[in-house]
């Protein structure tokens, strides 16, 4: 029998400066059945002569009809190109380390369970809009990996005693994708990423509709941070004029959380307590 399809799926907006590193290390992963879904939000012809240049049948190269498209919204079109039983989201800059998937994917497989997540390590592109901070690695890992109760988790971030990033978020983790197809059918709108930062209400999402899930204390994958990293922009205090054209979907975002949060805001406090609520 084939491996289960695992769906790879990798936005493109604005940074294609990287997007061939990170094809690399997926196309060099050693798990037998995966699909590659390239969406390109960026508006540059550059993103399909990278694609065609690979010349890989596992890629998939997918255009959203308009390119004025939210954060959300363009992850949303990014998933609909997803053929795969399984799926994870990977940035335009991060990159999957080696047997990534295929230790991912055996464990669901041989544990019966819906995801498996894993904890992030972080590396600064040369080009990082802080100079102090390039060509540098940061995050810890050890050899521990446990099954965690997904509600009870869920209950914690509530109280903040854990971060958002333990959950199964889409974005490092794998995840079933009958979970994510639940999650859009029990949603008004007939959407997965319902929320304003994608990644952090997918793990909000996911955690309240799967019972256990795997994480492990090391990285499966590195997230990366460069120039056009809209999380490296949103994290800045004085942005220029150009930088907020790059993330102006999510400045001008007027979503009122809850009379006690009040309007979107980059803390990441005040993000994770606003999509719990949503």
């Amino acid at each position: 029998m084939r491996d289960p399809l695992l769906s790879i799926v990798i936005p493109v907006k604005l940074n294609s400066g990287t997007l061939k590193s990170t094809l690399k290390t997926v196309l060099n992963q050693n798990y037998s059945n995966i699909q590659i879904i390239v969406s390109d939000n960026s508006d540059q012809c550059i993103v399909k002569d990278i694609v065609s240049e690979f010349d890989d049948n596992r890629i998939k190269h997918i255009v959203p009809k308009r390119t004025s498209i939210n954060f959300s919204e363009d992850w949303e079109f990014a998933l609909s190109g997803a053929d795969g039983d399984y799926v994870t989201f990977l940035g335009d800059d991060d990159g999957a380390l080696p047997n990534a998937y295929s230790l991912g994917m055996s464990y669901i497989l041989n544990n019966d369970i819906d995801a498996f997540t894993w904890r992030k390590i972080n590396y600064n592109w040369p080009d990082h809009l802080l100079p102090e901070f390039r060509s540098a690695m940061s995050g810890e890992s050890s050899p521990e990996i446990q099954k965690i109760d997904a509600r009870k988790a869920l209950k914690l971030l509530s109280k903040f005693k854990i971060g958002y990033n333990t959950l199964p978020c889409i974005y490092n983790s794998i995840v079933s994708m009958k979970d994510v197809k639940f999650v859009i059918n029990k949603t008004r709108q007939k959407k997965f990423f319902s929320g304003s930062i994608p990644d952090v209400y997918s793990g909000i999402a996911l955690s309240s509709v799967i019972k256990k899930y795997y994480y492990a204390s090391f990285p499966l994958t590195v997230n990366g941070a460069s120039a056009k990293s809209s999380g490296v922009i949103q994290g800045k205090s004085n942005l220029s004029k150009k930088q907020k054209e790059q993330i102006v979907d999510v400045l001008s975002s007027k979503q009122r959380y809850h009379r006690d949060i009040g309007g979107f805001s980059t803390s990441i406090a005040s993000i994770v307590m606003g999509e719990y609520l949503r």
